[in-house]
């Protein structure tokens, strides 16, 4: 007989109920909690949602004296080994554990921060830590995974299981939506919580029937007459055109404060340029928490399109993840050690073959080279390795643009890039595409901007970076300052 130590971590956005053997025990979103377990016996582990839906069920059997063990609730969490360096000792950088949601580890620390120094006989030493990624951080998660495994299983935890109000939820949502198990996340979100609207909404975006998904929701919106969520999701559902839009308006009017009809006030009135009341809009959207994060992107681009691109956004640092990244990169405040992070410093500060000799020297990856090469100034070497890249790799919804623009500019194969926008047939990608087009024949800059007529500022910013690269100099000089104040420095390339 003897014992182990047994750390139960719970990395899902919302609070659950674990099971350990007879024990039952409550976790905050991202808590940890420590106990013994006894050793050669079989033990029952799981969790549920505190309103009693079952998460997972399993036996594992701690076997080592004095063992240190995880259970990693519903592998929500990447785990990740690593050492710190004291004195003359260097720490070793992190590397994924094996495992899943059950891990044996033999770490000086586990799942806590190890000590700011410790004393030593010699000049230094290190010490083992085992981490977790930041529950309510996709990025976090996805940052630290290594595994393609690993990656899917989080996604798939987190999308099922976090919670409505999850500041991350929508961000898991899409990055489920090309996974086999989708529709199965959808259908058990739904059957938790069938007024999820942030599920409800995405249900109808990706069904490859619309009116299919809206005819069922139907009965649910009847039965909810009254809620102004509903109301919002049933006039998602009109036929688009003027009278879905005179609805959209009543509905804001009518519920000033709902964050869901704020949003799409928010989205008209930026499309307008009327930035002001489209930052109001936005300010009651932030006010849901699985708005919040990308919602609060949209009110710094308002700001800074009204006060310029050194707009004072640090009230609105602590309520979105992606804004504190792209101000430290801007600023060089906090910034990271990495030379990643270093290469998207330089390019805001215009130091684009400071960026290049960083870039060639650590090899900061495929999207920061793809950024460098479409900036202003970039070497023609870094250009020519950007050019031989392949279609999808350094690719994301920002840097494509970048991409694309550099390759109409050299008069390189464009299909495989257009392929993606060509695909959609929003009236957004309509448009677009459009402009593209311009850009490929005429590059009439007149024309092109007709084209951008009832476009959001992110996409319209986005079509003026292919135009500033494909035309240069002799770019409309709105287009550039457009860009800048309404991109952030990860969004696009350094445009002069």
């Amino acid at each position: 007989m003897g014992t182990a130590t047994l750390w139960v971590h719970n990395g899902l956005d919302r609070k659950v109920v674990s099971q350990v053997g007879s024990k039952t025990i409550t976790l905050a979103p991202g808590a940890t909690q420590s106990m013994g377990v006894d050793l050669d016996k079989p033990l029952r582990l799981g969790a549920r949602t505190v309103e009693g839906q079952q998460i997972e069920s399993f036996e594992e059997t701690p076997d080592v004296i004095s063992g240190q063990y995880i259970y990693n609730i519903a592998q929500a969490s990447p785990l990740v080994e690593w050492s710190a360096g004291y004195g003359n000792q260097n720490g070793s950088p992190p590397h994924e554990v094996a495992g899943s949601r059950w891990v044996s580890t033999s770490v000086d620390h586990v799942l806590s921060e190890p000590p700011a120094n410790i004393q030593t006989k010699g000049g230094g030493g290190t010490r083992s830590v085992l981490s977790a990624a930041q529950a309510n951080s996709w990025r976090s998660n996805l940052g630290m995974a290594e595994k393609d495994s690993t990656r899917k299983a989080v996604v798939l935890a987190h999308a099922q299981w976090d919670a409505a109000d999850s500041v991350s939820l929508r961000d898991w949502l899409m990055q489920a939506s090309d996974l086999p198990e989708y529709p199965t996340v959808l259908q058990r979100r739904l059957e938790i919580n069938p007024l999820d609207v942030m599920t409800l909404r995405i249900e109808q975006d990706v069904a490859p029937n619309r009116q299919v998904v809206c005819k069922r929701q139907a009965t649910l919106f009847a039965q909810n007459a009254s809620n102004p969520d509903m109301q919002y999701l049933a006039v998602r559902c009109m036929e688009e055109g003027a009278a879905r839009d005179a609805a959209f308006a009543a509905g804001y009017k009518k519920h000033p404060n709902n964050p869901w009809f704020a949003l799409v006030s928010a989205y008209d009135a930026a499309v307008a340029g009327r930035w002001g009341n489209a930052y109001t809009a936005y300010g009651v959207a932030s006010n849901h928490p699985a708005l919040r994060e990308f919602v609060v992107v949209d009110m710094a681009r308002m700001r800074r399109l009204m006060q310029g691109v050194d707009a004072n956004v640090q009230d609105l640092l602590p309520k979105s993840e992606t804004l504190r990244s792209n101000y430290s990169l801007e600023t060089g405040k906090d910034i990271s050690d990495s030379a990643q992070a270093k290469i998207y410093f330089d390019l805001h500060r215009g130091q684009v073959e400071s960026a290049a000799r960083r870039w060639n020297a650590n090899k900061g990856g495929e999207r920061a080279l793809r950024l460098i090469a479409a900036s202003d100034g970039a070497p023609a070497e870094i250009i020519e390795r950007s050019l031989k890249l392949l279609p999808d790799q350094g690719i994301d919804g920002d840097v494509y643009w970048s991409a694309l623009g550099l390759a109409l500019r050299h008069q390189r194969n464009v299909e495989p890039l257009l392929a993606k926008l060509n695909a959609s047939s929003s009236d957004e990608s309509l448009a677009l595409r459009k402009f593209v087009a311009i850009m490929q024949t005429t590059r009439n800059a007149a024309q092109a901007e007709k084209a951008l007529q009832n476009e959001p500022p992110q996409r319209r910013a986005q079509a003026y970076v292919v135009g500033l690269i494909v035309l240069g100099k002799q770019a409309p000089p709105a287009w550039r300052e457009f860009a800048k104040r309404a991109l952030l420095v990860t969004e696009r390339p350094y445009l002069g």
